[in-house]
């Protein structure tokens, strides 16, 4: 079986574990942290575009900081989407390359599955 190893960087994330040179850094608030307070550290590790949503408000620490590194910023209606959106973009759509089949009923469905596979 071929493992996937994630590179240590992404050109799209939403976590600064993963931001590297000329990365997007997708703000998502979630129920603990919010991504907004990440994005002063998301620039330092060299990202180069920040998307938010429309309704949030930057500090003028941050608006500055945007400005200085000429950050291109981006507001959008849903950040969880865009970060989806974003994401099959820069790694080229992956999705449209799976072929899904669903295989139901009382009997057989184990041996229809083992034969699919060999084929």
């Amino acid at each position: 079986m071929n493992e996937y190893i994630f590179p240590n960087k992404f050109p799209v994330t939403c976590h600064t574990n993963f931001v590297g040179e000329r990365s997007t850094f997708v703000a998502i608030k979630g129920q603990h942290l919010d991504g907004v307070d990440f994005i002063s550290k998301a620039i330092d590790l060299g990202a180069t575009k920040i998307v938010i949503q429309q309704n949030v408000v930057l500090s003028m620490v941050i608006e500055q900081k945007i400005q200085n590194f000429n950050i291109q910023l981006e507001r959008v209606d849903n950040s969880r989407q865009a970060l989806a959106t974003l994401s099959a973009q820069s790694l080229g759509h992956p999705a449209r390359h799976l072929k899904i089949i669903g295989i139901t009923g009382t009997k057989g469905k184990t041996t229809t599955i083992f034969i699919l596979e060999h084929m």
